[in-house]
């Protein structure tokens, strides 16, 4: 598992956010062995996270319903840095990011369904928050 946050030294545009920046992060996650990475939108990103939160990995129980459904949304909004659990605020803050997804050898692909890398560059264009976990974590 790693959740990091990075600061960039100059503010960058939506289009230079790809694969090259990815693999320039010092994230154990990334690094230079980036295999996938394709822009998303902020609801595939909450389908991710409520996904991963019902399911539970490939060894732990998974959250039920409503429990699933606040674990994303808290996750969201750490990943768009927004401090309340307003979904309002979170979506509205959440859609000002640019998002990606990503896979690097760092994943085991044991599961593959099971293995996640998200990636948002933040509205101020100079943070990135990267969350990503494999399905041996």
């Amino acid at each position: 598992m790693e959740a990091r946050l990075f600061r960039l030294g100059r503010p960058i545009t939506a289009g230079e956010f790809g694969s090259s920046l990815l693999g320039a992060l010092p994230a154990a996650s990334i690094g230079p062995t980036v295999t996938g990475v394709r822009r998303v939108t902020t609801a595939a990103v909450l389908r991710r996270l409520f996904g991963a939160a019902a399911g539970g990995g490939a060894y732990g129980p998974g959250m039920h319903g409503a429990y699933a459904r606040r674990a994303s949304w808290e996750s969201l909004a750490a990943l768009s840095e927004v401090q309340e659990l307003d979904v309002a605020a979170i979506e509205e803050a959440a859609d000002r990011c640019v998002w990606l997804f990503y896979t690097s050898d760092w994943h085991m692909r044991i599961i593959p369904a099971l293995d996640v890398g998200i990636a948002a560059l933040r509205p101020d264009r100079r943070t990135v928050a990267v969350l990503a976990a494999t399905d041996a974590d």
